[in-house]
């Protein structure tokens, strides 16, 4: 009797740990499990749960990095910018946390044998990744947002240049611009006989392309081409997105 109401004496004075509950992380079709140890709290944890927690952040961070494009050259689709933005709102969160258990873990003495020591390293390693690509993201979105309406842009030229050249007479009799654009650090003005006159720069103009002789006349003197670029007002000139001449024009 005396055992027995000493061992309830001593289960009752047992303090009792609190039960720390994993949650569920979705990123990416991915799904890990994690859970925030207070102190040291997580060499209590039973390895066998802890390790396939791990591991699952783990393989979270490595299909983050394993997909995401390391620069703005690389081929971006609109679902690798919708994860990359994604990522930038909620990864850090579970960056910190994982750093946390990980930099906990090296204190346990179970994490010091077995599958932990390599699972602990590329844990550390993916945090780098991770990081790395975090850091680089804001950059690499608005380079490839700007490539894109570049794209775009270039595009809508074409079209309205060919929708220009339809106003264009059957015989000008002197050099008439139908379209001007910038692009790229050249300005080109396209002429309704054919001829081309381009800028590289702040350079001098410079006869492009040569006017095509219609029946038989005889072109313009080149003097009366740039004659008609200096009159061409410079906001009428397409530019694409964000260039500052356009801007300062108007």
């Amino acid at each position: 009797m005396r055992r027995l109401l000493g061992l309830l004496c001593l289960l009752g004075c047992t303090p009792v740990r609190p039960t720390i509950r994993s949650e569920p992380f979705d990123f990416g079709g991915v799904r890990a499990t994690v859970r925030a140890f207070p102190g040291g709290a997580i060499c209590d944890a039973e390895p066998r749960f802890l390790i396939d927690e791990v591991a699952s952040v783990n393989g979270l961070l490595s299909r983050f990095v394993s997909t995401t494009p390391s620069s703005a050259d690389a081929e971006w689709s609109d679902a690798s910018m919708a994860l990359v933005e994604d990522a930038l709102e909620r990864l850090p969160t579970l960056v910190q946390l994982h750093q946390r258990n990980l930099d906990a873990l090296t204190r346990c003495d179970f994490a010091r044998e077995g599958a932990w020591p390599p699972l602990i390293a590329r844990g550390k390693a993916l945090l780098e990744g991770t990081r790395a690509l975090l850091a680089a993201a804001p950059e690499h979105l608005q380079a490839v947002r700007e490539a894109r309406a570049l794209a775009e842009w270039r595009r809508e030229r074409l079209v309205q240049q060919q929708s220009a050249r339809r106003a264009c007479p059957l015989r000008p009799g002197s050099p008439i611009i139908f379209f001007a654009w910038r692009d790229a650090g050249r300005t080109t003005w396209s002429f309704c006989d054919g001829a081309e006159v381009v800028r590289e720069g702040d350079g001098a103009p410079r006869l492009g392309s040569p006017a095509l002789e219609v029946n038989r006349r005889r072109p313009p003197p080149e003097a009366a081409y740039f004659k008609a670029v200096g009159r061409y007002p410079a906001d009428a000139i397409a530019a694409p997105p964000g260039d500052e001449r356009a801007q300062s024009a108007r």
